[in-house]
């Protein structure tokens, strides 16, 4: 075995670097969990061993029959990238609290908004971290230039058999029928133990594959019949027995215009009328003069799962969200689809990238008449992270306001200025003292003076004589439960 040698090094090192990587996550989570770290550390070696034994094949493979070059390219490259998700993880896990997952690659095809959100809000961070990988790599490539050679190809030949029984047995991580899966780093009912345990490499990867595997129900195929008798508790609340529809009649005179506001993370720790910050008294206000819900709550992490939940009235996939799910992208319900029936017009607005999670492609095939992003600004704006600013977005919805005059209209905004990295206008508020300007509680005190400001307007033009208007959060700043 002394020709496979270098590969055994290696190994040794991938454990340790993950080792690490594991300690630091746990000193960072230290004060809110409790930690089996033995289990932890054990089922580590296990995980990183699977990932560094499927890797290794492929390594293996270049390294017997002498394409040295190649695999030091390789080799440098795989360690680069080990690094570079290893120290993604502590800031994925700060938010997530889970290893980076298909959820850390949706959010790589959109690279410019993610390296320019990362950028502003660990910019310290990725100074200090540029160096250092570009270190890491020169010492990579440095070390298996000395240390990968070229060898006897007959040698290498004979025990190739027996390294890739060994690698095998390590990718499997047992001698039963199953393959890798959540369960072989899983060891009590803690998650975050088992998160730590992880390996992020296989986190990602493992995603992927369970992603492709995953397959959608073909919705609206269902017989009528068939689905009165699945679910006739529902017929206890109609008046009518062989329908679901429930006709509700109308209070009003004539058709209401309506616009739904979708904020972004705005949860009820930075609403004061929540017993949150005081940070909104604009909203706040508006209980006065409103019907307000106190028990709402976010059905997920992210902004597609919220848009797509409020549109629909579905509880999301426990995966995929339903705007880009292949069976809802086309006759799928959404509140859109009902405004249309009854002759309005539907517009969704957002001050972003419209194409963003297929948004775009969602509601246009479902209801939307018109779907319109940063494209329609006023370019000599300027332009944050995300997109323009909360203003520049009422202001552009009240443009729209002012086209639809002859016609009802449903128009749904969803805004952007208290997304990460907080880049909103300064200025505009005084800041709220007890947190950091750049931060969510001043970016939303910024989106609530947005909401004061576009009430006004709308007053002024005697826009809300006829119009119905809500405010929903689309999820928490971070919705994965308390501590």
């Amino acid at each position: 075995m002394q020709e496979y040698k270098i590969f055994l090094k290696y190994w040794l090192f991938f454990i340790s670097i993950g080792a690490i990587f594991r300690a630091v996550l746990i000193f960072l989570f230290v004060e809110k969990f409790d930690f089996n770290i033995i289990s932890i550390l054990f089922y580590g070696v296990r995980m990183d061993t699977i990932a560094f034994s499927a890797f290794s094949i492929i390594f293996v493979l270049f390294y017997t029959f002498n394409f040295i070059k190649v695999l030091k390219i390789l080799l440098t490259l795989f360690t680069s990238i080990y690094f570079i998700l290893e120290i993604s993880t502590l800031t994925f896990m700060d938010y997530f609290l889970t290893r980076p997952n298909y959820l850390f690659v949706e959010y790589l095809k959109n690279y410019s908004e993610m390296f320019n959100m990362v950028f502003g809000l660990y910019k310290i961070e990725v100074m200090m971290a540029i160096p250092f990988l570009l270190a890491i790599f020169y010492g990579a490539y440095q070390f298996f230039n000395k240390t990968v050679q070229k060898g006897e190809i007959k040698k290498r030949l004979i025990l190739l058999p027996l390294v890739l029984v060994v690698l095998a047995l390590g990718a499997r991580s047992s001698l039963d029928s199953s393959t890798p899966n959540k369960s072989f780093y899983t060891f009590n009912n803690s998650n975050i133990d088992s998160e730590i345990a992880n390996n992020t490499m296989f986190s990602i990867l493992y995603s992927i594959y369970l992603m492709k595997k995953e397959k959608f129900y073909d919705y609206g195929n269902m017989k009528y019949e068939d689905a009165v008798e699945n679910v006739q508790v529902l017929n206890s609340f109609n008046d009518n027995k062989n329908s679901f529809i429930r006709f509700q009649k109308s209070t009003f005179d004539r058709k209401k215009n309506v616009i739904l506001v979708l904020l972004e993370s705005f949860g009820h720790e930075y609403i004061g009328h929540l017993g949150g910050t005081d940070t909104t008294p604009n909203l706040d206000s508006l209980t006065e003069e409103s019907l307000y819900f106190t028990n709402l709550y976010a059905t997920g992490t992210r902004t597609s799962w919220g848009v797509s939940s409020i549109l629909t009235g579905l509880y999301p996939l426990p995966s995929r969200e339903y705007v880009k799910a292949n069976k809802s992208l086309n006759n799928f319900y959404t509140v859109a689809s009902t405004f249309k029936l009854n002759s309005y017009e539907t517009t969704f607005l957002y001050s972003g990238d419209a194409d963003f999670d297929n948004m775009r492609g969602f509601m246009l095939a479902n209801g939307f008449d018109n779907v319109y992003g940063k494209e329609s600004f006023n370019r000599d704006l300027k332009k944050y992270t995300w997109g323009y600013c909360d203003e520049d977005l009422y202001d552009r919805a009240l443009h729209l306001i002012e086209k639809s005059k002859d016609k009802p209209y449903f128009l749904t905004l969803l805004t952007m200025s208290s997304h990460e990295p907080f880049d909103y206008p300064k200025g505009r508020v005084e800041p709220y003292q007890d947190a950091k300007l750049e931060g969510f509680a001043n970016s939303i005190k910024y989106g609530d003076y947005a909401i004061g400001k576009f009430m006004k307007q709308l007053k002024e033009r005697g826009a809300l004589k006829n119009t119905i208007i809500a405010f929903i959060a689309d999820h928490n700043p971070k919705a994965y439960g308390t501590f």
